[in-house]
């Protein structure tokens, strides 16, 4: 298990649900599991699926230097042919893109949700200083 996701689930259990810091820790942990769910259920696809000559090597939860901080990477696929990157969301629904509007949008039980753009999430975590 990640390190951090150890940690997390520790702070939880320790702190009283009573604590103003419950709720938000209580969130945070679910997003993160759900995004470690999702990220191990690419992995087992990839192994299971990707058929290529010569064997790619596939990193996991990588953490690059970049300026002050460092950008983290679900997975990185390096084969002699080419390197990709995967960022993984584990989300619910079937999603959309209006290419006219540039903009997401989801089904979910029915209800149309809109979405934030992962294109400019990319570029705001590309041209913004790490944390």
């Amino acid at each position: 298990m990640n390190e951090q996701l150890l940690a997390q689930m520790i702070l939880l259990e320790r702190l009283p649900k009573s604590h103003g810091a419950w709720q938000p820790a209580a969130a945070d942990l679910k997003n993160a599991l759900a995004g470690a769910r999702g990220e191990s259920r690419v992995l087992s696809l990839l192994r299971r699926e990707l058929v290529l000559e010569g064997q790619p090597v596939i990193l996991t939860d990588l953490h690059v230097p970049y300026g002050q901080g460092s950008a983290q990477i679900d997975l990185l696929v390096v084969h002699q042919s080419f390197i990709c990157v995967l960022e993984v969301k584990n989300m619910k629904g079937d999603f959309y893109f209006d290419s006219s509007h540039h903009q997401f949008h989801r089904m979910v039980d029915g209800r149309m949700e809109g979405m934030k753009n992962p294109e400019s999430q990319l570029h705001r975590a590309v041209t913004m200083p790490m944390k």
